[in-house]
């Protein structure tokens, strides 16, 4: 994983991080990170990143997820967030996360995120349906 990825680029948005972010030595706190980017995978999904009937038709659930830690942030000012697809298998997917300072564009932390089509009366994996593919550009 490296700040200059050649992925292919899905989705960014800015993160507002609140005053309660911080954690007592007055940065961002770890887990506030993780959570950033879940609003821009849920943001990225409902505004049609798989396209708009996977919405309906499907769940995703995280099979793993990790972050690096690169540099400390502190409240007051928004995040990058840049989503891009790694890998597509036939029922998941893998995403980077990145976050980025607003100032400069300098990597704050990154990690990969797993992603599991799911059915959820089956209760097992299933695989991406055509249209999911499509929206990803890779039919």
């Amino acid at each position: 994983m490296t700040a200059t990825s050649p992925n292919q680029r899905l989705y960014e948005m800015q993160v507002h991080p609140f005053w309660s972010d911080q954690d007592m030595a007055g940065h961002v706190n770890h887990v506030q990170y993780f959570r950033y980017c879940e609003e821009a995978r849920v943001c990225w999904i409902k505004e049609g990143g798989l396209g708009a009937e996977f919405v309906a038709a499907a769940d995703l659930v995280i099979g793993a997820i990790n972050l690096r830690y690169v540099r400390e942030w502190k409240h007051g000012k928004p995040l990058k967030v840049v989503l891009e697809l790694i890998k597509l298998g036939t029922s998941s997917l893998t995403l980077r996360q990145a976050l980025y300072s607003t100032d400069d564009d300098a990597l704050i932390a990154e990690g990969e995120a797993v992603m599991i089509c799911f059915d959820s009366e089956a209760r097992c994996s299933r695989p991406f349906p055509p249209s999911a593919r499509q929206a990803l550009g890779q039919v």
